[in-house]
């Protein structure tokens, strides 16, 4: 395990901060403090302090560059279960941090949720989702019919 956080470290001393993330990401079945600081140091080097800030959120890192991060992951997010939802799978299920807890409570106590389990922004997503493939069928339907007339149209012409 330390081999590889090791070797974490030396990509982001090197440059490859995607490297990094890719190798830590890969250790979150470990869940403690220097992975998840390491991982947000990665995200914050590439220009992802969102992903950054719910890392070091669940660590309780506090620092003036963590509370950046942190206002960046809870401005993005809305809302509790949002936020919860951003943070990796095993960050959510393994036994929490108290932050982690905190941020499942909150989630429960104050759901934006409907019966189909998703919220508003899920929703708006989901229907503009819906919106672009119901257009994309309409176009390919239309480009087939032109296309078929075309061939038609030369072989009797």
């Amino acid at each position: 395990m330390s081999d590889a956080l090791d070797r974490a470290r030396a990509d982001l001393v090197d440059g490859r901060a995607w490297k990094a993330r890719d190798r830590l990401t890969g250790l979150l079945t470990r869940i403690d403090d220097e992975v998840l600081n390491l991982l947000a140091q990665a995200n914050c080097e590439m220009g992802d302090l969102s992903a950054a800030g719910g890392l070091w959120f669940v660590t309780g890192r506090n620092d003036e560059r963590s509370r950046e991060a942190v206002a960046a992951w809870r401005e993005r997010h809305g809302n509790a279960q949002a936020r919860r939802r951003s943070l990796p799978r095993p960050v959510r299920t393994t036994p929490p941090s108290p932050q982690v807890r905190e941020l499942r409570r909150a989630a429960m106590e104050h759901p934006t949720t409907g019966a189909d389990g998703l919220d508003a922004a899920e929703k708006a997503s989901c229907s503009g989702c819906s919106l672009l493939a119901a257009t994309m069928v309409v176009l390919v339907v239309v480009l087939a019919t032109i296309g078929g007339v075309t061939v038609v149209n030369s072989l009797t012409g």
